[in-house]
């Protein structure tokens, strides 16, 4: 693969990101179990701190950090050779985009 690196005026390089691919599953209140199963990690159920009768899922996730908390919506992401982590919807659907399939 060429280095694609080149310098700039200021004496800073440009870098390109390398491509590869992560597993990741969006969280939901249906699918909470689902992915807590998938990572390794439990599902804690949180009241509304006003409306104490909405009640609403979390998925614990392992990390070496620690647990973090992935609430719906949010994206737990199975990195290469590094584990788990949480990443919000703006974060990952901005960083990613369904693989292609090899037949395509």
């Amino acid at each position: 693969m060429p280095n694609r690196n080149r310098e700039n005026d200021e004496g800073s390089k440009t870098y390109q990101v390398i491509v590869y691919e992560v597993e990741a599953m969006k969280v939901s209140a249906a699918n909470a179990a689902e992915v807590a199963r998938w990572c390794g990690g439990d599902v804690a159920t949180d009241i509304h701190p006003v409306d104490r009768t909405i009640r609403f899922s979390k998925v614990g996730i392992p990390t070496m950090k620690g647990v973090l908390w992935a609430c719906d919506g949010d994206y737990v992401v199975k990195w290469p050779g590094a584990g788990f982590t949480k990443m919000t919807k703006s974060e990952f659907e901005g960083l990613f985009e369904p693989a292609k399939e090899d037949d395509e």
